[in-house]
């Protein structure tokens, strides 16, 4: 798990690597949390102080999940090859995380 909730999607909303965009409510696994769609600014984007050595690419979504305070970051990537929001929507509706 990463940082607290909060300070996660602070920090992650100050990068100058990116713009976080207006968030969305979700829910995944029964926990509450946000989605963005950020712009990169770039090849690629690091999440210093939210998840080391993880870089995020332009195109994907983001999902902060509220884990008992803690943040679960989701990263999604989508091939124009694939079937896109709806395939990401399935799997989102299967995942459960335990208490």
């Amino acid at each position: 798990m990463g940082p607290p909730y909060r300070t996660a999607i602070s920090r992650f909303k100050a990068l100058t690597t990116l713009t976080a965009g207006a968030s969305e409510p979700i829910r995944v696994g029964g926990y509450p949390g946000v989605s963005f769609h950020a712009a990169v600014h770039g090849e690629h984007s690091l999440l210093p102080g939210i998840k080391p050595f993880i870089d995020l690419l332009p195109g994907g979504r983001q999902i902060f999940l509220n884990v008992h305070g803690k943040a679960v970051l989701l990263l999604i990537e989508i091939s124009p090859r694939t079937h896109g929001e709806a395939a990401v929507r399935g799997l989102l509706q299967t995942m459960s995380f335990p208490p």
